[in-house]
């Protein structure tokens, strides 16, 4: 079966403290986005944008997948 859940926030710039630029805005804005699958398995798939290593390590910890280009 195929489960699809939207869960979306609307984008208004990045959100650091001071107005100073966030690192890795990609792994933060998936980070924030995926509480209703953690520890489910579930795969996650996303452009080059959102693929980093460090998302993709973040991911495996909280127990889900992820394909992206890199």
């Amino acid at each position: 079966s195929v489960l699809c859940k939207i869960q979306s926030d609307i984008y208004t710039g990045q959100k650091g403290s001071g107005g100073k630029s966030v690192k890795e805005l990609g792994k933060k804005v998936v980070l924030d986005n995926i509480s209703f699958i953690e520890g489910k398995y579930h795969h996650l798939c996303a452009d080059n944008y959102f693929t980093s290593l460090n998302l993709v390590e973040e991911l495996l910890k909280k127990k889900i997948y992820f394909t992206g280009p890199k």
